[in-house]
């Protein structure tokens, strides 16, 4: 029981995580920006590209935090997974693990852990699924 509650708290989780990371960002805007590029001066496509600079950490700040989100509810559900499918005595079935991306090598499909745990059968599915089209 204190699988199935583990496992609906990380899919809960993960279903927050959507929800919430999909707030939308400002476009990219500058008071610097030149009426006319081609007559600006050197100072002004330098505060431009200053502006530019800043908006691009921040994105990129934010892409890092979004992905260590992401990896952190992926992971919370392989361990539930691992957990539920180590546990033979209440249930036959085995429950997939999440991947970290789709369609790429087999090596990229879980994380290090996975691979080393032993998740053979999941991970011959991700190499199939890189290496074959099955009409989707």
């Amino acid at each position: 029981m204190n699988k199935k509650i583990l496992i609906l708290s990380a899919l809960t989780a993960a279903l927050l995580f959507n929800g919430s990371a999909l707030a939308e960002r400002e476009e990219f805007d500058s008071i610097h920006a030149p009426l006319n590029p081609s007559m600006a001066s050197r100072e002004e496509m330098d505060r431009y590209r200053h502006d530019v600079d800043v908006y691009v950490a921040d994105v990129e700040e934010e892409i890092s935090r979004l992905r260590a989100m992401r990896n952190r509810a992926i992971r919370g559900f392989n361990k539930a997974a691992r957990e539920y499918n180590n546990e033979s005595f209440f249930h036959k079935d085995r429950v997939p693990f999440y991947p970290y991306r789709r369609r790429e090598s087999c090596r990229t499909c879980y994380d290090d852990d996975d691979w080393r745990d032993g998740h053979h059968r999941e991970q011959t599915r991700c190499i199939l699924d890189s290496m074959m089209d099955w009409g989707k």
